[in-house]
C-alpha cells in the first residue's frame, strides 16, 4: 500500500494556471512598459508550460536589446532563435 501512495504522489502535477501564464505574456505584449515591473519578479522557470517558458525567454532577449515585445518582433525572435 505504501508504494501505491508513493506512486500516486509522484504523479501529482505542480500547481499552475495556464490562463495566468497567458495573461502575463499577453499583458507584456500589450504593455511593454510592464517589463520593468516584472523582470525581477518572474523567471522562465515560473511558467509550467514549455512554450510559455520559451516565449518568456524570447521576451527577455528582446528586452535586453531594448526592442519592443510586440507580436511581430517576438515572432521574428522566436524564428531566429529556433
Amino acid at each position: 500500500m505504501a508504494s501505491d501512495v508513493d506512486d500516486h504522489q509522484s504523479l501529482k502535477v505542480p500547481p499552475h494556471s495556464l490562463e495566468a501564464e497567458r495573461a502575463v505574456l499577453g499583458g507584456l505584449m500589450l504593455d511593454t512598459g510592464a517589463w520593468d515591473a516584472i523582470a525581477s519578479l518572474v523567471t522562465p522557470d515560473d511558467f509550467y508550460r514549455g512554450e510559455h517558458r520559451t516565449i518568456f525567454r524570447a521576451m527577455e532577449w528582446l528586452a535586453a536589446d531594448n526592442k519592443p515585445l510586440d507580436i511581430v518582433t517576438l515572432a521574428e525572435s522566436l524564428e531566429s532563435h529556433g
